[in-house]
């Protein structure tokens, strides 16, 4: 937002200079990124009148022209453009000027063979046009007299200074320049004048309220029609200047008006040509021709910006007479546009939703002085005021006739006080320095004995408070509790509660004036088990090589995907949806490694995925999620090794390596239902008998398509699942165990079974029927191939047996190890081979 320093100081009285308002803003939440001296464009530039031209002696397409600066002899300058000629006033840039905006300085100079002593401008070399066909020539009967040698600084309106303020989303009253005045009002303490609202309200007496449903999908809508416009007229230097001041070029006297109401008021505004209005429609236009909705999908716009836009449902649009003639809160139709031939207009002001603006204009393309204040937000109180403000200027500077003045009747909103109590400001900003409240210099700190500075603080006091919020502009009144705050209309749309009414109070008082509060009393802080955990599973894992990630939580929308939870308004077609999976991007990222020939990508990260239930209701789940592909170790020197690739169990055993030291055990069951991993080499890993997650080498399919390596494994666990158990007191605090004083002694078996029958079970029927001497089973052969039938393989175990009291014998073990061979016979029919 450019906010002309003249302007504010049409509204404001201060005598503060550029820069004291540059930094009083940007402390104040209005950050100011550059301050535009105006007038060093048109320095040493001063307005001449050419007495006589002649042509060039020794070239065709150049003029000598004697041009009256203001001194006593007319200067001599040579000159190439061809709208040149005597007896006209022209901008003339002295020897020693210096075009900022062309970085050139004028020198006196020879132009084949005639010396020239200085420059005639074009509105280009000043700064004022990005191109000029040729010189600027000003009009004899504008409103300005002309005298030679007067600088042209204040003609064009460069005699100014310009703030660059950036506006943040939560402060739409700084899109307007009343409202940045109204905030340095309160920042320097200074009165407010009154704007020149060119005797507006004479209108309402033409005031006419009516109740249509057709305006249902905008929280204010008005129109005026106002008829006899001479609108073939320039725009008054006045209106010009200000606006390109602010960045916006002049169009046309009504537009201009509209354009200098929306940068005063902050209300944007749409003027129609009623006469192309009929012509397009090819009915009568009246109030009731205009309505408010969507588009149908599909329909065609062609805006003022001659662009053509395929519109869709949620477009939302204004119809006159079923035909569309603007794209609402952001651009008006080309058929329907103001020109200089315009008599009559109706001229809109309304209220559109900040949402539903916001998302229009995203999916149009088009972004627009009026958008922008659309999407942060318009007070619904100031949309007929503007509007009479701007048919008033048409009135008095264009001869206009304001016919009828109509506005809903449930426009207005009457703006409930706010309830700001005193405890809650003590208690949210703590205490002040001591001197604050008073506003004195000499109170903010004392001394002690050994003259060591001491600062003082105390709470605000409620005079600071009063004199704060009312040099803002609010309506205070006092109550036991607090005060009652009536929030002005130029503030509505972003305080609506208490806490922003306190932060305007620590705004204004400055965050730096407070002291740093602790709580009372101080709790100690620190981690709890499950936070304790996950840090140990993410340092485990590291250690174990793996790296840690972080990917995006927003990925592309999937339309076939019903479990997908899709972002209303998203930024990006690639930000659509929130993921249901981690495994897709790791996938992605071991494709960049290998593209980039870094084989290894041992890589893992703990991440929450987002689904639909069936019944509509949203599931976040935290997972352990993973991906294991290249070799054993990263030395090239080792590469060429059979034994150095990541096969299937090295790459299992580094997530067991990683969960022991937590005491979780994970147990594995081999699945073929998966479609992510292949059919053979994949397994679902449970803990204490519940699934909670799997692992596996990716399957064929995916592992082509994205041209991966053939080791390349990816694993997924619910996080809960880990720390749920391992948080558990008995795992959580270690059991001292008794160091054994008697020996062990082990026994072999070897037993043939299905091969499809997992050693897990074998194990878990060994340790059950070993109780309660059985101390460890080990699985140490599993063999399948000549000398066994197809469907049988054998598996051998070592078993541990320990007394806690006393040596074992043959005579005391012999019936356990007979008691595991029949149950093991018992439950997988299995052939004792030793």
């Amino acid at each position: 937002m450019r906010v002309p320093l003249s302007w504010i100081k049409e509204i404001v009285e201060t005598d503060s200079n550029v820069e004291e308002l540059a930094e009083k803003l940007s402390m104040a939440g209005f950050e100011v990124e550059e301050i535009i001296d105006r007038s060093s464009y048109a320095a040493g530039v001063v307005v001449g009148f050419i007495e006589e031209i002649q042509p060039h002696p020794n070239a065709d397409k150049l003029n000598l022209c004697k041009v009256n600066v203001g001194t006593q002899e007319p200067i001599e300058i040579v000159c190439g453009a061809s709208n040149v000629k005597a007896s006209i006033y022209v901008p003339v840039a002295l020897i020693g000027a210096e075009l900022k905006a062309i970085n050139l300085k004028i020198k006196r100079s020879k132009l084949r063979g005639v010396e020239s002593h200085g420059m005639i401008c074009s509105l280009k070399e000043l700064g004022l046009e990005s191109n000029s066909d040729g010189i600027y020539i000003f009009d004899e009967n504008s409103e300005e007299k002309l005298t030679p040698g007067e600088p042209v600084a204040q003609l064009f309106g460069l005699d100014d200074q310009i703030l660059d303020i950036a506006i943040t989303a939560n402060r739409p009253d700084g899109m307007s320049i009343k409202g940045i005045a109204l905030e340095v009002s309160s920042l320097v303490g200074s009165k407010i004048n009154t704007i020149n609202n060119n005797n507006s309200h004479e209108l309402n007496e033409l005031v006419i309220n009516y109740n249509n449903t057709k305006y249902a999908n905008c929280e204010s809508y008005s129109l005026i029609e106002v008829k006899n416009i001479n609108n073939n007229i320039s725009t008054p230097n006045m209106i010009r200047h200000k606006l390109e001041k602010c960045g916006i070029n002049s169009i046309n006297p009504i537009v201009d008006i509209t354009n200098l109401i929306m940068l005063q008021e902050g209300q944007p505004m749409h003027a129609f040509d009623v006469d192309l209005l009929a012509e397009i429609t090819r009915k009568n236009v009246d109030k009731d021709s205009f309505e408010v909705g969507y588009a149908r999908k599909g329909e065609k716009f062609i805006g003022l910006d001659h662009k053509e836009v395929v519109l869709t449902a949620e477009n939302l649009v204004v119809y006159c007479n079923n035909v569309i003639v603007a794209l609402a809160g952001v651009i008006g139709a080309l058929n329907c546009g103001v020109n200089k031939n315009t008599k009559s207009i109706f001229l809109e002001s309304a209220v559109f939703s900040q949402e539903i603006i916001r998302k229009s204009s995203r999916i149009a393309g088009i972004r627009t002085e009026s958008s922008s204040r659309f999407e942060r937000g318009v007070p619904k109180e100031n949309t007929l005021t503007s509007a009479m403000l701007a048919a008033q200027y048409i009135k008095n500077l264009l001869g206009g006739e304001v016919v009828n003045v109509y506005k809903l009747k449930d426009m207005q909103n009457i703006s409930k006080p706010i309830n700001l109590r005193r405890d809650f400001i003590h208690s949210t900003l703590g205490p002040v320095e001591i001197g604050i409240n008073n506003k004195t210099e000499n109170q903010n700190k004392t001394q002690d004995n050994d003259n060591k500075l001491i600062v003082g603080y105390e709470n605000i006091s409620d005079e600071l408070i009063q004199d704060t919020l009312l040099s803002l502009h609010f309506d205070l009144k006092k109550i036991e509790s607090g005060w009652l705050v009536n929030v002005p209309i130029h503030r509505r749309k972003d305080v609506t509660r208490e806490i922003d009414l306190i932060e305007e109070i620590a705004r204004l008082i400055g965050f730096d004036n407070f002291s740093s509060n602790l709580p009372d009393p101080i709790a100690p802080g620190g981690l709890n088990n499950t936070q304790k955990v996950t840090r140990q599973i993410r340092s485990n894992f590291c250690a174990a090589g793996l790296q840690e990630i972080v990917t995006m939580s927003l990925v592309p929308g999937n339309e076939e995907l019903n479990t997908q939870i899709k972002v209303i308004n998203p930024l990006l077609a690639e930000a659509s949806a929130l993921r249901t999976n981690l495994w897709e991007e790791h996938i992605r990222i071991a494709e960049r490694n290998l593209k980039s020939f870094q084989t290894n990508c041992w890589i893992y990260e703990i991440g929450k995925i987002y689904q639909k239930s069936s019944e509509g209701s949203l599931i976040e789940q935290e997972i352990l999620a993973g991906l294991i592909c290249g070799n054993r170790t990263m030395g090239y020197w080792k590469h060429d090794s059979d034994r150095n690739t990541l096969d299937y169990y090295s790459a299992r055993g580094l997530i067991n390596k990683s969960l022991i030291p937590l005491k979780v055990e994970l147990s594995d069951k081999p699945i073929t239902n998966d479609n992510r991993l292949h059919p053979g080499r994949a397994c679902s890993l449970s803990i204490e008998g519940k699934d909670v997650g799997v692992f596996g080498e990716v399957h064929p399919k995916i592992r082509q398509k994205s041209s991966l390596l053939d080791n390349t494994y990816i694993f997924e666990i619910k996080l809960d699942a880990i720390t749920n158990t391992s948080t558990r007191k008995s795992k959580l605090n270690p059991i001292f165990k008794p160091f054994p004083t008697v020996p062990f002694m082990e026994r072999d078996i070897s037993i043939v079974v299905d091969n499809n029958i997992l050693a897990n079970d074998i194990v878990n029927v060994i340790i059950k029927a070993g109780r309660p001497l059985l101390e460890q089973v080990d699985l140490i052969d599993r063999y399948e191939g000549d000398n066994l039938p197809n469907d049988k393989c054998s598996q051998a175990f070592r078993i541990r047996y320990r007394s806690k009291d006393k040596t074992l014998t043959d005579e005391i073990l012999e019936p356990i190890h007979e008691k595991i061979r029949k149950e093991l016979t018992r439950v997988f029919r299995a052939e004792l081979r030793s």
